[in-house]
């Protein structure tokens, strides 16, 4: 399993939505400054955010991006699950995978299986808020 670009810069756009929250849209534009993501991308990810109804957009003057929820309320996983086609370790364990004519007497799948759980489980135990808290890398170095 590789997280592909597409999904961490999505959490850092639900990041940075989280961070600026308010009344008001945020620009696009906005948000590509200070995440030092090309607009152009950027559009493609936000596009599938607001398809996904996970963040919601206004067009025109004033226009932008919001959160749809409050942050606490978006998990890793939910995030992960729109932009990666699969968060299995294995191609046996992918969501539409052909059933394996080894599975049976497989003595790694318990392995692989326990580790998907814990992927899951992990992601699904950590939302943009706990992200949100987390203090910028590098910073806590203390002598």
């Amino acid at each position: 399993m590789l997280i592909s670009t597409k999904g961490r810069y999505a959490l850092r756009v639900m990041i940075d939505l989280a961070e600026h929250r308010s009344e008001e849209f945020i620009s696009l534009r906005e948000i590509a400054i200070r995440q030092e993501i090309s607009e152009k991308y950027l559009e493609s990810i936000i596009r599938m955010l607001v398809k996904a109804k996970v963040v919601e957009s206004l067009r025109g003057k004033g226009g932008g991006y919001r959160l749809k929820k409050a942050p606490e309320d978006y998990t890793a996983d939910s995030i992960l699950s729109l932009t990666e086609e699969s968060l299995a370790p294995v191609a046996c364990l992918e969501e539409n995978a052909d059933a394996c004519p080894r599975a049976a007497r497989c003595k790694t799948l318990p392995l692989w299986q326990g580790l998907d759980q814990a992927i899951h489980a992990y992601l699904k135990s950590v939302t943009i808020a706990d992200l949100m808290e987390q203090g910028t890398a590098g910073d806590d170095y203390v002598i």
